[in-house]
């Protein structure tokens, strides 16, 4: 099966393909420009393979929490595809696919995103010999709030751009902590995950109604115009 996913919840901009048995992972750091480069980069990933996206038997993306515009772009891309070449996608959530591609197979992990006001979009899960435990699913919290409900029974790693504005808090709160700085998630994991998704439930990933982004908070606007409205 060939698979391509997308992930663009956070600064870090990831596509991965699955080309019969081979694994490829493009990615790089693209802040704010998501909507400006991402279909160009999907241009190119697929062209890289030798594909073409007739050829993808099933689309997949990371569908958050994250950035707003980010996890848009990548619903939105992929509902496009899925729709016009009435192909399956499944969505999962962004932190799922970075614990899943983390490579840990003993200790703790805290996947965060900056959300700013004191915020980050994280999530904490552990590994026992390879087995994946998620501990506190992906939501809208303070750093403090997860490394607080670590059990400090193992090492404690960090992924994710959450991690470099709290680094000072982390220091003092996790002294023993791994940060895997230039970390990206292992491509054969993440298309593991979407194509598990798809095969748990083949009819949910042709309702394209179901590709919707995982927000976790709301908007700066949807809070103002609540509180016109009071």
């Amino acid at each position: 099966m060939n698979i391509l996913t997308i992930d663009t919840s956070a600064s870090l901009q990831i596509i991965t393909i699955r080309k019969e048995q081979s694994n490829y992972s493009f990615s790089w750091e693209a802040g704010l420009t998501h909507t400006t480069t991402l279909m160009d980069k999907i241009d190119s990933a697929l062209k890289e393979c030798s594909l073409s996206p007739e050829e993808i038997d099933l689309f997949g993306a990371g569908m958050g929490p994250g950035s707003f515009t980010g996890i848009r772009i990548a619903a939105s891309t992929i509902r496009m595809f899925a729709q016009v070449l009435r192909k399956p996608a499944a969505m999962a959530e962004t932190h799922r696919l970075y614990a899943e591609g983390s490579g840990i197979y003993d200790g703790s992990l805290i996947v965060s995103f900056d959300a700013k006001k004191n915020r980050v979009f994280g999530a904490l899960y552990s590994f026992s010999k390879g087995l994946l435990s998620e501990i506190i699913s992906p939501g809208d919290y303070s750093m403090e709030y997860l490394i607080n409900e670590y059990d400090g029974n193992s090492v404690l790693h960090f992924v994710g751009d959450g991690y470099l504005k709290y680094n000072d808090m982390v220091k003092k709160l996790a002294p023993d902590h791994i940060f895997h700085e230039k970390f990206i998630p292992e491509a054969s994991a993440i298309n593991s995950h979407i194509e598990n998704i798809y095969l748990k439930d083949r009819t949910a990933c042709m309702d394209f109604n179901k590709i919707i982004p995982f927000y976790r908070r709301k908007s700066d606007a949807e809070v103002l115009m609540e509180k016109n409205k009071e």
